[in-house]
């Protein structure tokens, strides 16, 4: 170890010493080190949350509108209320599980951080499942729980919604805050973020496989699959859906827990000076983290894969940023309201994609699964050219084209897609690709605006997180009360304006929130050609335009 003063040897006198203390440095070392299926195993520990958070966006509204027959106000007010919960949770969790050394009944050498992971796991496991299942003592389709008012079903729901969310949360602050602590080495832990990385892409495939088997082979019910319409009938096999996804996360996680082990804080303490901490997640080599934390939210693993390659030092900046600077900046709210509203695009097209499916369409039920797994893949795919596109293009054109592939989209959604059966299927390529290179671009504007100030990174990804949960959870709220069916109990599958209305939620979010982004981009632009002509002697240390440069000179915009 550094520390150590070394003990000289005197010629001839225990003359294998010095080969035999390093051997046992090789050792040592060797023994600190992560085995390739250990790195496999913990970049892993997260699939859990990826398939749950999966199916919770996107199929979470239809189950409860369509299956369990409740208001689309009701529906929208507990996926609200999951938000919030989720968003409040997640710095709670943050920073118990840097103050507190480990959890009943786990050992103290057990680990901080694995024993979160654990509680999590344990949470979302029990919960989750009774969110897509029955009211235990009911069935959906008879008439005793068509008497049970809307009110009860949303606190019976809400509990199970609620300690989901704490566990979710609790398993993906944990995972995040163990990886630093897996080796001091920065290769490894870039290693096993690429393995959690491409974890979060098969498991979000998965989901959707796993969903389109159950509805299309063992879950249907009438003999020809383009009548298959999803209804109260399908409480099973959503249930099946959910179980099969929890019992594959579970077993893995299961592997995690047994396999890979959490070292003490002082190990890492001493081979490295960076403190490892939940909240900041930020040392100079591992900033990434926290990045990668909200772009793999919600199941937007796409997003990810711009925050694993090699980031551009920035340049330094003449002074360090605590949150008020970041309250004056208009740089800040800029980047805050890009994000939002690409957000808001992204997750509202997953959220109602589903619905426009059935409701509008009336196509079958393996669509639902079948056309959300094309547009992850196609943003997967995206996500792929859009990191060179945004070097070789700049920052406002690689969001601008994203944008106008979620224009096109909307349009072809509210014009043309009722037309043609295999309009959905572009629609849905479309909708995947122009969403991912929208998040990823804005993603990296935040990243450009936070430089070299990480030591207050979490702040402004925090906030941007916290914002974007509420106002998704709000803006379907909002959606769900122009509903005009909202009387209707069987969800206004076959009523003339209940067609048109998931139509339109579907084309507007989408289309609406792509042009909120672009005029957004467009002000980020202005204010550095603002800030530009008030610097006339720097250049902007990034090579990436707009692209690159959203310093944050706190001085200059007072």
């Amino acid at each position: 170890m550094s520390g150590e003063k070394e003990v000289a040897i005197p010629n001839g006198v225990g003359g294998g010493g010095e080969d035999s203390f390093t051997e046992h440095s090789r050792k040592r070392e060797a023994e600190e080190e992560l085995s390739k299926a250990q790195r496999f195993i913990a970049g892993g520990g997260h699939i859990l949350n990826d398939l749950c958070g999966a199916l919770w966006f996107s199929y979470f509204m239809l189950f409860m509108t369509k299956v369990v027959k409740m208001p689309d106000s009701s529906a929208a007010g507990l996926l609200l209320f999951g938000q919030v919960t989720d968003g409040i949770a997640t710095p709670i969790i943050g920073y118990a599980t840097d103050k507190v050394s480990g959890l009943w009944p786990c050992k103290r050498d057990y680990g901080r951080c694995k024993s979160w992971h654990l509680l999590g796991v344990i949470l979302v496991t029990i919960t989750f499942p009774f969110i897509f299942s029955p009211a235990v003592g009911y069935s959906l389709y008879t008439d005793e729980w068509s008497k049970v008012s809307d009110l009860n079903k949303s606190i019976y729901y809400g509990v199970f919604i609620f300690f989901f969310q704490i566990g979710w949360a609790s398993t993906q602050i944990s995972h995040l805050a163990l990886i630093p602590k897996l080796s001091s080495d920065d290769f490894v832990r870039t290693e096993v973020l690429a393995i959690r990385y491409a974890c979060t892409v098969l498991s979000n495939m998965s989901a959707y496989i796993i969903a389109w088997i159950f509805l299309t082979l063992l879950g249907q019910e009438t003999p020809n699959a383009d009548e298959c319409e999803v209804g109260d009938t399908n409480g099973a096999t959503f249930n099946h859906i959910v179980l099969a996804s929890v019992v594959l996360g579970l077993l893995l996680s299961i592997l995690f827990h047994f396999f890979v082990v959490e070292k003490p804080d002082d190990f890492l303490l001493k081979k490295s000076p960076s403190t490892i901490s939940v909240i900041q997640l930020q040392p100079i080599e591992n900033g990434k983290l926290m990045k990668e934390e909200d772009a793999l939210k919600n199941g937007d693993a796409a997003a990810a894969e711009a925050l694993l390659a090699p980031v551009t030092s920035p340049k330094k900046s003449s002074k360090k940023m605590n949150p008020l600077d970041w309250m004056k900046l208009p740089h800040y709210y800029a980047a805050c309201f890009l994000y939002i509203a690409t957000r808001l695009a992204t997750n509202l097209s997953m959220a109602y994609l589903p619905l426009y499916v059935q409701s509008s369409l009336d196509l079958s039920c393996g669509a639902v699964a079948f056309l959300p797994l094309i547009m992850y893949t196609s943003g997967f795919a995206v996500s792929i050219i859009i990191k060179p596109l945004n070097k070789w293009l700049g920052r406002q054109l690689a969001y601008t084209i994203g944008g106008a592939l979620m224009l096109v989209s909307s349009l072809l959604i509210m014009f043309y897609a009722s037309e043609s059966q295999w309009g959905i299927y572009v629609i849905a390529i479309l909708l995947g690709g122009g969403s991912s290179a929208m998040l990823v671009t804005s993603l990296s504007v935040t990243a450009d605006l936070i430089g070299d100030n990480v030591q207050s990174g979490a702040f402004v990804y925090g906030s941007m997180s916290l914002i974007d949960k509420i106002s998704s959870g709000l803006m379907v709220m909002l959606i769900s009360s122009l509903n005009p069916c909202t009387n209707v109990k069987d969800g206004c599958g076959d009523a003339p304006e209940g067609k048109t209305f998931y139509r339109d939620a579907l084309g507007f979010s989408s289309g609406g929130f792509a042009i909120v982004g672009m005029i957004c981009i467009l002000i980020i632009k202005l204010l550095m050609m603002r800030k530009t002509r008030r610097n006339k002697g720097e250049r902007l240390s990034s090579p990436l335009g707009i692209d690159g440069g959203l310093e944050t000179d706190v001085k200059s915009d007072k």
